[in-house]
């Protein structure tokens, strides 16, 4: 059986070869959700994945306005906290101008200095140094977990052409994979003289729910061709190569509730315009389980 299925994959993925155009029998397009079109392009090859993959269910955060208050102590709130915006608890301190704050949602911790603008040339810690700061800050404060792994620090904002701040972002993998999607949010920024300005961090509590059948690769690639995936691109990109393909798990916003945790394949590429210039980076998400 295990020969057959392979012959099966390869058949398909000649077939697959065929239909976008990699021997030369055609342009194929990716249609965007305004309708608009662009020339897709596999530059890469298509990965060969487990045909099961484990899902999760996460577990309701427990958000309340106690629970929140020790959580802000880390930080070295003190006092109560309350209601803050629609969704979200947290607390303040005019002092120092902070605020923490819980997304009840997903539970998803933010902490803002609100003084952010730094002279115009901030003494900002070397990369390395950045990294090690975003580190050991997630730890004194109680968020530091042995499946996040660091990215390197990159440009986190700009003032009048200068950087202003770094930005450390951090990837939790469970079960190997990684967490990606628009609630995959956990990032430190570092500003002058090493001073960590904001924090935004979601860590959900996970139980194992079942096993579930993932699509093939190619059947994935289809889909993102047909529009049937998350994803956009500017109006005047009209060519989108497709770079990478991977396997992660996919968080929706910090602001939604989401119950389970379940694989999608995620392509990653670039989007350039009619003079084959750079616009943008290009992601894009599509389901992978069989339904």
């Amino acid at each position: 059986m295990r020969h057959v299925r392979k012959y099966c994959v390869l058949f398909l993925t000649a077939l697959l070869l065929l239909s976008v155009g990699c021997t030369g029998s055609g342009t194929q397009y990716i249609k965007g959700a305004s309708g608009a079109e662009a020339e897709l392009v596999l530059a890469t090859d298509l990965p060969d994945f487990s045909q099961t993959v484990m899902s999760y269910k996460i577990l309701p955060p427990d958000v309340t306005e106690a629970s929140a208050a020790a959580l802000g102590a880390g930080f070295g709130f003190t006092g109560q906290a309350g209601p803050i915006d629609p969704g979200m608890i947290g607390m303040s301190n005019p002092e120092k101008q902070e605020i923490f704050q819980i997304f009840t949602a997903s539970g998803a911790i933010e902490y803002t200095c609100l003084d952010i603008v730094d002279s115009l040339s901030p003494a900002l810690p070397g990369n390395g140094e950045a990294v090690d700061i975003a580190t050991e800050f997630l730890q004194s404060t109680g968020l530091w977990h042995a499946d996040l792994a660091a990215g390197d620090a990159v440009v986190g904002g700009t003032f009048e052409g200068v950087t202003s701040h770094l930005l450390v972002r951090f990837t939790r993998y469970v079960n190997g994979y990684p967490l990606t999607g628009p609630g995959n949010k956990f990032g430190v920024r570092i500003g002058d003289k090493g001073k960590v300005i904001r924090l935004l961090a979601r860590y959900d509590e996970l139980a194992q729910d079942k096993e579930v059948q993932i699509i093939e690769p190619e059947v994935a690639y289809s889909k993102l061709q047909t529009g049937d995936g998350i994803f956009t691109f500017p109006v005047d990109c009209t060519k989108v190569v497709i770079t990478d393909i991977s396997l992660g798990y996919y968080l929706v916003s910090i602001s939604e509730r989401q119950d389970t945790l379940t694989p999608y394949y995620i392509f990653k590429g670039e989007c350039r315009d009619a003079g084959d210039n750079l616009l943008e980076e290009f992601t894009g998400w599509v389901d992978a389980v069989s339904r």
